[in-house]
């Protein structure tokens, strides 16, 4: 099934802009809208919005003692 981002809009109850900086990375969405986005696309979250490979190159080593 192809949607477009008109459509997705209309089904998330967001703008098409928002859909648009969305798919461009300007805008990264709330847990709900993860939620109705994966939902209206018949997929997970997570394949939607993976998490970094590396999360100390963003978040920085994690202080002493809580290494695991």
């Amino acid at each position: 099934m192809q949607l477009g981002q008109a459509e997705l809009a209309v089904r998330c109850g967001v703008s098409q802009q928002t859909i648009s900086k969305i798919e461009k990375g300007v805008k990264v969405p709330f847990d709900d809208l993860k939620l109705q986005l994966a939902r209206a696309l018949d997929t997970s979250p997570d394949l939607l919005f993976p998490w970094p490979a590396d999360l100390d190159a963003i978040l920085g080593p994690q202080p002493a003692g809580q290494q695991q």
